[in-house]
């Protein structure tokens, strides 16, 4: 498995802050994410990322749609560190 860095983006809104006028709602855009894990699947729809992995089980799994991914960068973990097989 990869250890990566996926950058991208998101919805945006919803403030829940009531009624008010629409031009002040125009100025919401989609937010940039940033999620680091070990790649567990890269295919042409999404890409998961899971960055708590022991013993052969993982937790806290994201699964981020293929079109929302900006970038994905592989990361390097100190020499004598050890990854997940």
């Amino acid at each position: 498995m990869k250890l990566v860095l996926v950058e991208w983006e998101d919805a945006c809104g919803g403030e829940r802050r009531g009624w008010r006028p629409l031009i002040d709602m125009a100025t919401h855009g989609p937010v940039r994410g940033f999620s680091v894990g070990w790649l567990i699947v890269e295919s042409t729809k999404h890409v998961t990322l899971v960055p708590h992995v022991m013993d052969g089980m993982g937790d806290g799994e994201i699964a981020i749609p293929r079109d929302f991914v900006t970038r994905i960068t592989s990361l390097k973990l100190p020499p004598k560190a050890k990854g997940p097989a």
